[in-house]
């Protein structure tokens, strides 16, 4: 099994920063056209704001992956459930909404803890 590379932390170690696009809808069409134009590092979806089934997520994680592209996702609430449901599927960034205090953010933290086998 290959592992990703974080192309946004790669791309931060050494001092750039990493480039994409975001969507608020399901797209692997959309996906695959940012992957053929070339120059992206990757592709944010946008869970709090748009409708993403386990199947779309799955999907256009596939895709971004045949491009190597990583997909973040800015996901609806901050429970470990939600998080992992997007994680299971691909996704290797997660973007907290509406953290406000130090102990939201230590609750990111501990819910986007993703163990490997």
């Amino acid at each position: 099994m290959k592992i990703r590379t974080n192309k946004i932390i790669e791309k931060n170690k050494k001092g750039k920063k990493g480039v994409g696009l975001g969507l608020v809808y399901p797209s692997a069409e959309a996906i695959e056209i940012i992957g053929m134009l070339g120059g992206f590092d990757f592709v944010q979806l946008d869970g709090e704001h748009g409708l993403f089934s386990p199947e779309s997520i799955d999907e256009m994680c596939r895709v971004a992956d045949g491009f190597g592209l990583n997909v973040i996702a800015r996901v609806p609430d901050i429970s470990a459930s939600t998080i992992n449901s997007y994680l299971d599927r691909g996704v290797t960034g997660i973007w907290g909404p509406h953290i406000e205090t130090a102990e939201e953010a230590q609750a990111l933290v501990v819910a986007s803890l993703y163990a490997h086998a």
